[in-house]
């Protein structure tokens, strides 16, 4: 996965440093190099400098998420007339398909009502008539509505056509969805001036594909393009970008192929890596002033022989990183009591609410489907029954067949006889509407889950979830949230495969992998503490870990003994 580092490859001293400002470029640039600083310099200097920008042609600088989009243009302040910062999509949308779409002449296009991108939802009328033409077969609407929503624009000899990235999303139950119907999914709402965010890059790419005066104009205005994140475009994206740089404007790439971790949305690492233009220079920029020279140990370990190792300008040092074995209960407990306010970064979101009336019931299973439960019924007071659904449905993840039916429809039971449990105590809650129904089954009668449950009201613990859920969300993201965001201390946590593979990133790291690449994003938020959370570690990991410079701290065995 190495980028052939060649002997015209330069590097950079530090993020202030210049660069002609009239050569394409391309930037490696690691976790904590100063992209956004390197990215400001070089604008103001080819705003100072450059001979070919006038009244009407601008530098536009695209960046991958908006909060980007703000955090350069507060640093660019002063600058912005002649500068145009926005995302991939918000570029494509004002310069490419709202003033040229009409020219495509494409009949399915309510060219007229087209205000803006956004998420696609179809009504029911348009479902019925999605089915009548199409698989009339099909029950489940929201099964069906949610997986055309994963249909995606892709490029297979340089025509996009649609396809579903995962073959599996494409089906439902035992019946794939006809690919002749993919097409009529999106004219559904073309005809009604609706475009999603994918369809935006499409039609961009068609437009200047098939409208190559529409270049001539874009190069004319943009003299300069600069895209941060390259390593998470498309290649629809890449492709448009080529486009316009292939003739007069001066592209310039940045990005870090240890940092790609979009491949459900298209993303493909490689084009980065490959991505030329003629006369392309190359530079690295491998400082990090964001961590500690013992968090770039671990980095670089991670991602040695990819392409470049990292080092601390600073030389800046902070403590050991730690591994934390034990249970939730255990982990929660030490981060509070030694690291309160550490950032908690998870691969996905599942986060639980710390509460002592869970962790004391001896059936793990139920306790946490009261607690999705209660989550998912207080989501549809709001009412959110997009997310009361996925927690119903996470209520219920250990029942067999439960689908987006029995979800809703479960759903609606419990909402239609709220007024009843919710002033009750829990143990009637479960007795009286959970038991017998989807599998469940063991009514609460004695001991002590009976008192626990006994003594405390509905309404009572969904204050407390709720409570605790806004606390825990400031300190909680999924690491696809934390990208490009730093923290003081960091806290992963690595939940067990069951197969003992759960720390190969670290044991045997192989950065073609994605689940390891999302995992170096992760740790390298962390500012001056890292820590990882397990819920175990075999002999043979807890040496390699320690040799990359970790300290293990066993919770169970000697809880909070060691810091």
């Amino acid at each position: 996965m190495g980028i052939a580092i060649t002997t015209d490859v330069t590097e950079l001293e530090s993020s202030l440093s210049t660069i002609l400002i009239d050569e394409h470029f391309k930037l490696y640039a690691g976790p904590g190099a100063g992209k956004t600083t390197f990215l400001t310099n070089h604008i103001k200097n080819i705003l100072r400098g450059s001979k070919r920008l006038k009244k009407t042609r601008h530098v536009a600088c695209i960046t991958y998420t908006n909060t980007a989009v703000n955090t350069l243009m507060n640093r660019l302040d002063g600058c912005t007339d002649s500068t145009e910062v926005s995302t991939i999509h918000s570029f494509c949308y004002k310069n490419i398909v709202k003033p040229y779409i009409w020219l495509l002449n494409d009949k399915s296009i309510a060219v007229d009502k087209i205000d803006g991108h956004e998420e696609i939802k179809l009504r029911r009328s348009q479902i019925r008539d999605f089915k009548s033409k199409s698989q009339q077969h099909f029950n489940d609407d929201i099964a069906l509505v949610t997986a055309l929503g994963k249909l995606k624009w892709v490029l297979e000899d340089e025509v996009p056509i649609l396809k579903f990235l995962n073959f599996k999303d494409g089906k439902i139950g035992k019946y794939p969805i006809k690919k002749d119907s993919y097409l009529l999914f999106k004219q559904l709402h073309w005809s009604e001036g609706k475009l999603s965010h994918d369809d935006i890059l499409y039609f961009a790419y068609r437009i200047i594909k098939e409208k190559p005066e529409v270049l001539d104009i874009l190069r004319a205005k943009f003299p300069y393009i600069l895209i941060d994140e390259f390593q998470d475009t498309n290649p629809i994206q890449t492709e448009i970008i080529k486009m316009i740089g292939e003739k007069e404007t001066i592209v310039g790439v940045i990005g870090d192929i240890c940092q790609s971790i979009y491949s459900f949305q298209g993303a493909n690492v490689n084009l980065f890596r490959e991505f030329s233009l003629n006369c392309m220079k190359t530079y690295i920029l491998s400082g990090n002033r964001r961590s500690t020279k013992q968090i770039i140990n671990v980095l670089n370990h991670i991602r040695k022989g990819v392409d470049f190792i990292q080092y601390s300008p600073t030389d800046l040092e902070g403590p050991v990183p730690l591994v934390l074995i034990g249970g939730e209960a255990y982990s929660q407990s030490y981060l509070k009591k030694y690291y309160n306010g550490a950032m908690s970064l998870s691969y996905r979101n599942h986060k639980k609410a710390d509460i002592n009336i869970f962790l004391e019931d001896s059936d793990a299973n139920r306790s946490w489907r009261i607690y999705y439960l209660i989550q998912s019924l207080e989501l549809a007071k709001k009412p959110d029954i997009k997310n009361a659904l996925k927690y119903m449905r996470q209520a219920y993840r250990k029942t067999d067949f439960f689908s987006e039916k029995d979800a809703l429809q479960n759903l609606r039971r419990l909402v239609e006889v709220y007024d009843d449990f919710q002033n009750k105590n829990i143990t009637y809650f479960h007795n009286q509407y959970l038991v017998g129904h989807y599998k469940v089954s063991g009514k609460i009668t004695r001991g002590k889950v009976k008192e626990l449950y006994d003594e405390i009201t509905y309404n009572q613990l969904a204050l407390q979830i709720d409570n605790l859920e806004n606390e825990l969300s400031k300190n909680f993201k999924t690491i696809h949230q934390s990208k490009g965001e730093e923290y003081e201390t960091v806290c992963v946590d690595i939940p067990s495969k069951g197969d003992g593979k759960e720390l190969e990133f670290l044991v045997n790291p192989n950065m073609d992998t994605e689940s390891h690449r999302v995992y170096y994003v992760a740790l390298s938020r962390a500012q001056n503490s890292l820590i990882i959370k397990l819920e175990s570690i075999s002999t043979e990991h807890s040496i390699v870990l320690e040799g990359l410079g970790f300290k293990i701290v066993n919770l169970i065995n000697e809880p909070f003994k060691t810091v």
